[in-house]
């Protein structure tokens, strides 16, 4: 029998596109449910030689329009990631089989949880799989029958519909800095229109929330709380993180204390104060020494968490404290890089008012208002700036290089109205950037 299977998570399509030889389809039934792969007795009714089919090493990944072939350790399934955006509709072949029983296909989350799943009585049957969410899934190989044969296979996938937008394999989780949120009074975003933009070119975009007024340590903890509900979900193995200010040193720390699992692929940071600030300097001198300057200042901390719907219980002067130069020294002492992620930075550079030279080499660039005086105090002890953070001090790992934006541009404030920084297209590009260099491994 030259058969096809036809297995959609949201119903079947008819397409011109297939592989060479390919055949007719036909509909099947079983789509979703706990895995079958291995079964307790081969073809035959005789004893199974294997007491479960366990999960192999994981194969090359399985990009459109390819085809990975390998062959099956025995006792095991075989294993391949593939990704797409949501609602994307491929077609995957099994283009060639040799082994006992019938090759089982199972399209699965990264729980385990069955997509889809077909039974291959010959090579060149198809298995269609709309993408439930833009991401990765896990192909995963084996026969019907628990054997301890080992086995050649070869898949193949083609893209069917949706294939205008190329996505990336791990969920992009947007950090926002100190006194953030996710969305001030539900309406102001803080990352202003980028999860949309992103998410409507193909990408999986995160921007959750955490407390404002709290030290990386803590802020990490609940950023790690919200990975950990992604995972859950099954929808993604691996992560980016992209902080801006503070989320920068707030990723730092949780890719090299809370990550166990190194599911962190990568932490890139815009206009992060990684070696401190002469100004934050100054200003948590201020209300250290004061009689009530610290108490004041968590009091009104306090009160802005409540606003926002964070615990009031705040900590804004250990919040000070990390980006002061010394307490910027001993976090970085504290949190070494890890080797096998991929660290990146890029800075903001504003031009005051009356700085026309410096605005017309940045496109017309200027300070917003209410960070003028601090974008000169920093000029003065630092050198160029985005008003909060120094050039000097926001390199880190990879310095990609310099934006015109001041602090509020670079994450598209105030409601997408900036000088001279397109915000979306720079960010859709960072996102691309970070797609190429999801292939170097499974």
């Amino acid at each position: 029998m030259r058969g096809a299977l036809c297995v959609l998570l949201l119903g079947c399509h008819t397409t011109t596109a297939s592989f060479e030889d390919a055949s007719d389809t036909t509909p099947a039934t079983d789509t979703t449910g706990s895995s079958s792969l291995g079964g307790e007795a081969n073809s035959t009714g005789s004893p199974a030689s294997c007491e479960a089919l366990t999960e192999g090493e994981e194969g090359p990944f399985l990009e459109w329009g390819a085809r990975v072939s390998g062959t099956r350790r025995f006792c095991a399934s075989a294993r391949h990631a593939m990704s797409a955006p949501e609602g994307t509709l491929v077609e995957l072949g099994l283009l060639g089989w040799e082994g006992e029983g019938t090759a089982q296909v199972e399209v699965q989350d990264w729980n385990g949880g069955v997509l889809a799943r077909g039974s291959y009585l010959e090579p060149d049957d198809r298995l269609e799989f709309e993408f439930p969410w833009s991401g990765e899934v896990l192909i995963e190989v084996g026969p019907d029958v628990l054997t301890d044969a080992e086995n050649s296979y070869e898949l193949g996938l083609l893209c069917l519909e949706n294939c205008d937008h190329s996505g990336s394999r791990y969920p992009l989780v947007l950090m926002h800095g100190m006194a953030g949120t996710d969305a001030w009074l539900n309406v102001l975003e803080y990352w202003w229109e980028v999860p949309e933009h992103l998410e409507a070119h193909g990408f999986s975009v995160h921007a959750p929330a955490v407390d404002p007024f709290q030290p990386p340590e803590v802020r990490a903890a609940q950023w790690r709380a919200h990975l950990d509900d992604l995972h859950a979900s099954g929808q993604a193995r691996r992560f980016h993180l992209y902080g801006h200010s503070q989320g920068g040193l707030d990723a730092r720390w949780l890719t090299t204390h809370l990550d166990p699992e190194a599911q962190v692929q990568s932490v890139t940071t815009m206009a992060t104060p990684h070696r401190g600030s002469l100004t934050v300097d100054g200003i948590y001198g201020w209300f250290d020494l004061s009689i009530f300057g610290d108490e004041m200042i968590e009091a009104l901390a306090s009160l802005y968490a409540d606003w926002v719907g964070a615990d009031t219980d705040q900590e804004v002067m250990e919040q000070l404290e990390s980006m002061t130069t010394v307490g910027a020294a001993t976090f970085n002492l504290e949190t070494p890089d890890r080797p096998d992620v991929d660290y990146a930075s890029w800075a903001g550079v504003t031009c005051g008012v009356l700085d026309l030279f410096c605005r017309a080499e940045r496109e017309g660039e200027v300070v917003f208002a209410g960070l003028t005086v601090s974008q000169f105090m920093i000029g003065v002890l630092e050198g160029e700036n985005d008003g909060l953070v120094s050039v000097e001090s926001a390199i880190w790992g990879e310095f990609l290089g310099e934006v015109p934006a001041d602090h509020l541009d670079e994450v598209g404030h105030l409601f997408g109205q900036t000088d001279a920084f397109d915000h979306l297209a720079f960010y859709l590009d960072e996102a691309e950037r970070l797609a190429s260099l999801e292939r170097v491994t499974p």
